[in-house]
């Protein structure tokens, strides 16, 4: 106490005499000037190299300066060092004897600070960690500002400590990288709720010197409950991140400036409770060698995270990424457990060039898909969705798993070669869907040849393995002429005389084609399974039996298992008539041809169509009620037919006769 009556005097004297005309000196004072406090971590004391005083005005506080600055621990280990320092007084209070300081300036301190990456983070941020750590000194003046007003300890009414060009470094404790701010600007004031945070900072990249321009404020609730901030970057690129772990590399090749938020709701004692992140970011470039075969260009980036620590759960709101020629969509959640961490997400590419498409699609992600797609898909574009999850025990990143992979395409205006020697599907649009090394396509139009294709599926099964197959289902509708000649195509192997003649043929059809076959390129015909399905309508063919032509004919012809059957109505040379015909092409099949007839046919048509004529001995028309012609494997036919004559003309040699439309 007799000091601090002592040193009142003095200063009311130099008030007086001194301070107005410039500092006054306190050497002769530092012996009696109270330099030891408590602080949560122990007793620290404090020491200058040099005291003095200075005023700059009535209006204008007491300074009291401290230069050479250093504070040590119980145990003499220095942990706080500052070129000066700086304590403001009410002058009023200061001529009353209260040496009181509401205001401390901090210039150009140190601080050095480990990130362990576990534990509480921020704790750690202020946490002792050797010899030359200021963290017990911030402690100090932290405990000050947060305690509640008095007027019976020094620092009682402290409310403003100001940090000036102070020099920060926070090393990474797992790698050892060290990030450097220079010249650090800080605030820390007391208010009714405790203590608001401010700083603005520019960190140097470790790796490239970079720099990252860092602003923070906040608050500290009194009661030490809670610690809130907000977090401004920018120019931070995940590139800077690749060296603190193994994990990270795969970031050297991300070249992007991000600008963005953090906020963070923490506990007192800095366990981090929610985080909350939104990222922008201008042009840059990703490189990303053994994921992606080629560099983008990045036009923009956007992207929204949470983090809730109560739940351990991390959230991905979206990562939107403008590639120029395409655009790239993330969502995702992760979650930890005792078990490890898992992570679900779903991606998307929007306006993919169906010819840039191995471009955006990593290399490893469903490499028989991505083989075949590349190989056999052509322009357009599309849009591309995928949906993954991903586990790894123990929270060991080197046993990551991939639990589900499933990818949906949505393209437009592709070309599909699907067999060679085939045409392909044009102008196809339509859906198709990836998992588990299968790829199924879901065509809901397009053409080949000029036909138009509605509703077609292939499925490509086996795609990450030795053995891979195709099944394609394909409705094709057009000019029955057009048909045939896709049909006639030696790749199809179908037999010559189950085709005819496109120049011989009319009217219109319908097919369901499906094949079958496997994924190789020396593919032969009997690696082919055809089954073929058509529907025809206003169907004409010349020469059909002989020189009898089918008109106007309406039926279903179907190939499967080497067996041609074509059932429908028409007219032979304009009669109406009901055809059966079945063709049998197995090399042990008990017949190769049967046709079967029903219908009112001219006498007449009969040799025309190529079998013996019953003129002149019957004429006008014959009901056929029932006709069968069967071909034999050796070549040889059999004839069985009945026949109604009530409408014909019958004549013999022996002079009888039977009038048309008169019982026999």
């Amino acid at each position: 106490m007799t000091a601090a009556v002592g040193l009142t005097a003095v200063l009311a004297t130099a008030v007086v005499l001194r301070l107005l005309t410039g500092p006054v000196d306190l050497e002769l004072l530092r012996p009696n000037f109270p330099n030891e406090f408590d602080t949560p971590g122990g007793r620290v004391s404090v020491g200058a190299d040099r005291i003095y005083a200075e005023w700059s005005g009535l209006k204008e506080p007491i300074r009291l300066v401290f230069t050479g600055l250093h504070v040590t621990d119980a145990h003499n280990n220095q942990i706080a060092t500052a070129p000066s320092a700086a304590l403001s007084f009410d002058a009023r209070s200061a001529i009353r004897g209260r040496l009181l300081p509401t205001s401390i300036i901090v210039d150009r301190p140190t601080l050095d600070a480990d990130i362990a990456r576990d534990g509480g983070m921020l704790q750690r941020v202020l946490a002792k960690t050797d010899s030359s750590s200021q963290g017990e000194f911030f402690d100090l003046l932290i405990e000050q500002l947060l305690a509640e007003p008095n007027h019976h300890s020094l620092l009682g009414q402290l409310d403003t400590v100001e940090v000036t060009n102070a020099r920060i470094s926070l090393r990474d404790v797992p790698s050892g990288i060290v990030w450097i701010a220079p010249s650090v600007q800080a605030r820390l004031k007391r208010d009714a709720q405790g203590m608001a945070i401010s700083a603005n900072a520019r960190f140097l990249s470790a790796t490239t010197q970079e720099p990252i321009d860092v602003s923070l404020s906040g608050s500290y609730a009194r009661d030490r409950s809670r610690i809130s901030f907000e977090a401004g970057l920018d120019g931070l690129k995940p590139s800077m991140l690749a060296d603190l772990s193994p994990d990270a590399a795969i970031l050297r090749g991300v070249d992007i400036a991000l600008a963005g938020r953090l906020q963070v709701e923490a506990t007192g004692a800095g366990e981090i409770r929610t985080v909350a992140v939104e990222i922008t970011a201008g042009a840059g470039t990703i490189t990303l060698p053994g994921i992606l075969r080629t560099s983008h260009k990045v036009r923009s980036v956007s992207a929204v995270a949470h983090v809730d620590a109560a739940s351990h759960s991390a959230r991905i709101d979206h990562i939107d990424v403008d590639l120029g020629a395409a655009r790239i969509a993330v969502t995702g959640t992760g979650l930890r457990t005792e078990q490890g961490q898992t992570f679900t997400g779903r991606a998307e590419m929007k306006q993919v060039p169906v010819d840039r498409l191995g471009d955006y699609w990593p290399i490893d992600f469903a490499p028989g898909g991505r083989a075949w797609a590349l190989a056999n898909l052509s322009g357009g574009s599309l849009d591309v969705a995928a949906e993954f999850a991903l586990s790894t025990p123990a929270n060991d990143l080197d046993r990551l798993t991939v639990d589900r992979s499933v990818a949906f395409l949505d393209y437009r205006g592709m070309t599909v070669h699907y067999m060679s020697h085939m045409p392909e599907l044009q102008n196809v649009s339509g859906k198709a869907r990836y998992e588990g090394s299968t790829l199924h396509f879901d065509v809901a139009g397009g053409t080949a040849v000029g036909l138009a294709v509605t509703g077609a599926t292939i499925d490509m099964s086996g795609l990450d393995g030795p053995t891979q197959n195709a099944l394609l289902h394909v409705p094709i509708k057009g000019p029955a002429s057009a048909v045939v000649a896709l049909l006639a195509r030696p790749r199809l192997g179908l037999p010559r005389d189950v085709l005819y003649d496109p120049k011989r043929l009319g009217g219109d059809a319908a097919i369901e084609l499906t094949l079958g076959f496997p994924l190789i390129n020396a593919l032969t015909v009997s690696e082919i399974d055809i089954k073929a399905e058509a529907a025809v309508s206003a169907f004409s063919l010349r020469n059909a039996i002989g020189n009898v032509d089918l008109t106007d004919a309406v039926g279903r012809i179907v190939y499967a298992n080497s067996q041609l059957n074509v059932t429908g109505i028409g007219k032979l040379d304009g009669s109406p008539v009901d055809i059966v015909w079945r063709e049998q092409f197995s090399p042990r099949a008990p017949y190769r041809q049967r046709y079967e007839l029903k219908g009112t046919i001219p006498a007449a048509l009969i040799a025309k169509a190529g079998f013996p004529s019953p003129e002149p001995y019957v004429s006008g028309p014959i009901g056929v009620t029932s006709f069968s012609y069967h071909v034999a494997p050796n070549g040889t036919g059999e004839l069985q037919a009945r026949f109604d004559l009530k409408s014909a003309k019958l004549t013999t040699p022996l002079a009888w006769t039977k009038d048309a439309g008169v019982d026999g």
